[in-house]
C-alpha cells in the first residue's frame, strides 16, 4: 500500500481502537505517546523519544511503537500491506528533508485528538502561545 493511499481513521475510530487494546498497552507505550503528544508540533525522532523515556536507543522505540501500532491495526481491522505499521499512528519526514538528521515522526492529528479525548494526554491549545490569547493588550 502506498502511504498516500492510507485512509486515516477518524478520531472516533482511534478512540474505539485505543479502548479495545487498553489492557494490553504498557505503561512505557503510554509514556511514548504522551511524550510524542507533548513534543513541539507533535514532531519527534525515535532517538529523542528513546532519550526522553529512558530507552538505550531508538530501536526500543521502534519496537514498542511497532507493537502498539500492530495492536491498533488489528483493532481497526486495517491491513497496511508492506507499509510500516507505525504509519497508522505517525507520518514520516525523511532525513534531510527539513535539515533533520534522523527520521522525524509526526503524530497524526486524529491520534492526537483521540489521546486527548481518552484522557491519555492533556488537552491543550493549538495556539503557539496560548497564554497570550487571554492576556489583555496594553
Amino acid at each position: 500500500m502506498n502511504p498516500r493511499q492510507l485512509r486515516v481513521p477518524s478520531v472516533s475510530d482511534y478512540v474505539a481502537a485505543f479502548r479495545a487494546i487498553e489492557p494490553r498497552v504498557s505503561e512505557k507505550q503510554r509514556e511514548l505517546l504522551r511524550v510524542h503528544h507533548d513534543a513541539p508540533a507533535r514532531v519527534i525522532s525515535a532517538t529523542r523519544l528513546a532519550d526522553t523515556v529512558g530507552f538505550e536507543n531508538f530501536t526500543a522505540v521502534n519496537l514498542q511503537y511497532g507493537l502498539l501500532a500492530q495492536e491498533i491495526l488489528r483493532a481497526l481491522n486495517v491491513d497496511l500491506g508492506d507499509f510500516v505499521a507505525v504509519g497508522i499512528l505517525v507520518e514520516f519526514v525523511h532525513p534531510g528533508f527539513a535539515a533533520n538528521e534522523h527520521y522525524l515522526w509526526v503524530l497524526r492529528p486524529n491520534v492526537v485528538q483521540a489521546l486527548e479525548d481518552l484522557g491519555w494526554a492533556r488537552r491543550d491549545s493549538h495556539l503557539l502561545y496560548p497564554e497570550s490569547a487571554f492576556t489583555p493588550a496594553s
